[in-house]
């Protein structure tokens, strides 16, 4: 993705008996805005984009009210499109975003999630559409799909998200179980338990120091649940393994010689 200069920037929002704007240009490219993601005063976000989307696309971010702008670029080596703009978890630092790689519209279908208002970010899942999301909090969301890739008997549908292992993901609360993992350095396999206080649902999630998912698990309703993960076909390198729950999620790093 292409480096941006930075560029001073001002909205300033409708005031009685006048409206008032001024206009920027954040991307180094004749491009047009396809969407804009705003969090509080200071913080925006917008994707820019050639042939409605399917060519193309930058995303811009300014933290300081549009004074500086960054490009943001995910860790993936292959060619990737937005299925709309990082969208905040409302009240959180929290950021989710749906993408394909490869041919538009028909490539791998991914969601990525950062907690640190984009500085990085970490994929969670693998062949769903997560498109133009919205969330109310982390227990209430919104996404939709794009009618082109869906099947041809097919309507174009809405999806609401109300609560799962997600909401781990997507929450800034600690996981309420105990997790053990070993051996921690391990070499083909490592062990995962872990323990909670009523059945639940979890997620499991390793990947790499880059975000991309490795491996995901999800498990029902267990309030004990052992796993062994096989990590030999993995190069040596460091991993994280993420697991939540409804009610908060939690992270280690092992190191695969």
């Amino acid at each position: 993705m292409k480096s941006l200069y930075p560029l001073l920037f001002l909205l300033i929002p409708l005031m009685t008996n006048a409206q008032a704007w001024t206009s920027f240009s954040p991307f180094n490219d004749s491009l047009g805005v396809y969407a804009i993601s705003l969090q509080g005063d200071q913080t925006a976000w917008i994707l820019g984009c050639r042939n409605d989307g399917h060519d193309l696309e930058l995303v811009a971010h300014t933290s300081d009210g549009g004074a500086s702008w960054e490009d943001i670029s995910l860790p993936i080596s292959e060619e990737y499109h937005f299925y709309g703009i990082p969208t905040y978890v409302k009240g959180t630092s929290i950021m989710v975003v749906g993408l394909h790689t490869g041919a538009p519209l028909v490539g791998n279908n991914q969601t990525w999630v950062s907690k640190n208002h984009g500085e990085t970010w970490t994929q969670i899942s693998s062949g769903e559409i997560i498109g133009w999301p919205a969330f109310n909090s982390p227990t209430n969301g919104w996404a939709g799909e794009w009618g082109p890739i869906i099947p041809s008997d097919n309507n174009t549908r809405v999806f609401k998200y109300n609560g799962s292992p997600l909401v781990g993901v997507l929450s800034p609360e600690s996981l309420n179980a105990t997790v053990n993992i070993g051996p921690n350095p391990a070499t083909n396999w490592i062990q995962l338990d872990i323990s909670g206080k009523e059945p639940e649902d979890f997620w499991i999630l390793v990947n790499d120091l880059n975000g991309q998912l490795v491996q995901k698990f999800e498990v029902k309703s267990v309030t004990q649940y052992s796993h062994t993960l096989q990590l030999g076909a993995l190069p040596s390198a460091p991993y994280l393994i993420t697991v939540s729950n409804q009610k908060g999620g939690s992270t280690w790093q092992i190191l695969k010689n």
